[in-house]
């Protein structure tokens, strides 16, 4: 059942794409509450994937450290968001739901392989955590772009 909760993020991408198609006069009122909603919402994404992958150790630092620097390099916020999903957590996935219900990214090939080609993680015999606390590092620098 959890597994499809990825399905479901990726579902408020095409969600703010149908949107923007029906309601394109109406939205470019209110542009500076959607920038708003959407930095909003991604520091809580970053703050509550911190919050739940904390571990006062040295390597949560070195990979949180890690993930900021990638981030600094790689602006792709699907990309990190597609990462976190693997963990399968209800609550940091409803916030990334609403987050790609808020976001500039449009519905193309390219963002649809961004999102779910971090999801082949799973299969990975790596501890999901780890890539947690890298994307958390990574979504960082997107606050400020």
């Amino acid at each position: 059942m959890f597994y499809l909760i990825p399905i479901v993020v990726f579902l408020g991408l095409v969600i703010n794409h149908l949107l923007k198609k029906q309601f394109s006069f109406e939205l470019k009122q209110l542009s500076s509450f959607f920038w708003f909603s959407e930095k909003f919402f991604l520091s809580l994404i970053i703050f509550f994937s911190i919050y739940i992958s904390f571990q006062f150790s040295f390597w949560f630092f070195a990979f949180l450290l890690t993930g900021l620097v990638l981030g600094l390099f790689l602006r792709k916020t699907l990309f990190y968001l597609g990462f976190q999903q693997t963990i399968f957590n209800f609550y940091l996935s409803s916030l990334s739901f609403i987050y790609l219900l808020f976001t500039k990214e449009k519905l193309n090939l390219k963002n649809i392989f961004l999102f779910l080609i971090p999801l082949l993680s799973i299969f990975l015999p790596v501890d999901p955590w780890i890539f947690l606390t890298l994307s958390s590092g990574a979504l960082i620098p997107q606050l400020f772009q």
